[in-house]
């Protein structure tokens, strides 16, 4: 228990590893597997997220992998990612937010708990483009999923249930997502 951990390299292999502590990643062709963190968050191109147990994700940059994870919530910014078949269970505010994050495909995810399940922009840059499909999420406080700021999204076969707000939310104030399907 302690501070946090820095690496700032391309190639950083970070595995099985168990600590209390956050490790921050900078560089490309990183990958991260196998951990139990307070968090990862990781910032450049092709790097690999995988089968972690963490509180949070918060992946920045292009081409990354973020799949198979068990986390609390997660912040997603940039474009070209996948994340798939991670289960997101948050008891709090966001369980993924989608910040200024175009052309991503996001699938077979589980969320569950959070206030807003999927939150696209939510009082920030919003995401185009980005690929919704086969997605759960469950027990949401106030939204589902939330696409408060964002144009040409796909949304197939998701499953939104047992929420206590509205399943799915489109804009907010001035803002008014258009062209999204």
């Amino acid at each position: 228990t302690g501070g946090d951990v820095l690496a700032n390299r391309n190639r950083i292999q970070i595995t099985n590893i168990t600590m209390a502590t956050s490790f921050y990643m900078t560089g490309n062709g990183s990958q991260a597997t196998e951990n139990t963190l307070t968090a990862i968050h990781v910032t450049g191109s092709n790097n690999t997220v995988r089968d972690n147990h963490v509180r949070r994700i918060t992946a920045t940059g292009t081409l990354n992998f973020i799949v198979n994870n068990d986390a609390g919530s997660m912040a997603l910014i940039g474009s070209r990612n996948v994340v798939d078949g991670n289960s997101f269970i948050e008891q709090g505010n966001i369980g993924m937010w989608i910040i200024d994050a175009y052309y991503n495909t996001i699938t077979n995810n589980v969320e569950k708990g959070a206030n807003v399940g999927i939150a696209i922009g939510y009082a920030n840059p919003g995401g185009s483009y980005n690929i919704f499909a086969g997605n759960t999420v469950e027990q949401g406080g106030h939204y589902g999923i939330l696409l408060q700021n964002g144009s040409g999204n796909v949304f197939y076969g998701n499953r939104i249930a047992r929420n206590s707000g509205v399943g799915l939310g489109l804009g907010g104030g001035r803002l008014k997502p258009e062209n999204n399907l």
